[in-house]
């Protein structure tokens, strides 16, 4: 019994330290791909490429080097910006929550909002333009 709680720590330890991996690696690849240099190298193996083209007489091979190649690195880039994303977004709304939470006159129902349904933010949303119309007519301007 105790050598399987070990096996199950371990494999949690584990988990654990790939999850830490993969965010700090998604986050470092984000951040060098964003910057001009990465473009700026883009660009020159595009261009590197196309110049092979007579040499290799345009075949199917030398086509399709590029296009998995192309493939292979946007599937990659949309998976990590979008772990990238994901992360940030729920850093920006935790942030968001406790700045509702700390504010005397905030509404605490649009804590956790990115939960709700399409059709339930856009209640809320109606709600919202409602009160803002109603300020605006008794001249408070403030919601």
């Amino acid at each position: 019994m105790n050598n399987s709680s070990e096996d199950i720590s371990r494999k949690e330890k584990f988990l654990k330290e790939l999850q830490f991996f993969f965010s700090r690696f998604a986050q470092a690849v984000a951040h060098q791909t964003g910057r001009a240099s990465s473009f700026t190298l883009a660009l020159i193996l595009i261009v590197v490429w196309g110049g092979c083209g007579p040499f290799f007489g345009y075949s199917v091979s030398w086509q399709v080097t590029i296009e998995t190649i192309c493939s292979t690195v946007t599937l990659l880039m949309v998976l990590l910006i979008q772990n990238t994303q994901y992360r940030d977004t729920q850093a920006i709304q935790m942030k968001l929550d406790e700045l509702i939470q700390t504010s005397k006159n905030a509404r605490n129902d649009l804590i956790e909002i990115e939960k709700l349904t399409e059709g339930e933010i856009a209640e809320v949303r109606e709600i919202q333009r409602e009160i803002r119309e109603q300020s605006e007519t008794s001249g408070t301007g403030s919601v």
